[in-house]
Formats: structure tokens, C-alpha cells, sequence
């Protein structure tokens, strides 16, 4: 059972408001500290090269990347 199924189970049975309260806290609280800890996870393996020429914003975000990516290799 996943954490959300857990706590909307939690919920179904409980009658007191104030457990109520305690248990949907955490419910909004999990899908961003989960994305928080991704993102950081993702900062921590980045690799940062300054100085590489960036294609135009106009550019689409896939061929900026690619482009970058291509430049990155030549170093």
C-alpha cells in the first residue's frame, strides 16, 4: 500500500476532527518534500561547465539541450 493509500485508509476510519487535521498535514506535505529530494538528488550528480555558448531562447528546448550537450563533448 502506498503512503497516500495509507493515509486516505487512516482517514475513511477515523471520526476525531483533530486526527483528521494530523493526518492530512503530511498528505500535502509528501508529493513536495518528494520532488525536493529528487531535485536535489538531480543537483547533486550536475555537472556545471561555464563558458559554453547557449543556442537562442527562440531555440526549442530539446535542440538547446541537444546543442549543449554536443558542445559539452568536445571539451
Amino acid at each position: 500500500m502506498s503512503m497516500s493509500q495509507l493515509l486516505e485508509k487512516a482517514l475513511e476510519i477515523n471520526s476525531d476532527p483533530l486526527v483528521n487535521e494530523l493526518l492530512l498535514a503530511p498528505k500535502t506535505r509528501i508529493p513536495f518534500e518528494v520532488k525536493e529530494a529528487i531535485e536535489k538528488d538531480k543537483h547533486d550528480h550536475a555537472i556545471v561547465i561555464s563558458g559554453l555558448q547557449e543556442a537562442p531562447e527562440s531555440t526549442p528546448a530539446s535542440e538547446r539541450q541537444d546543442d549543449l550537450q554536443k558542445k559539452a563533448l568536445l571539451i
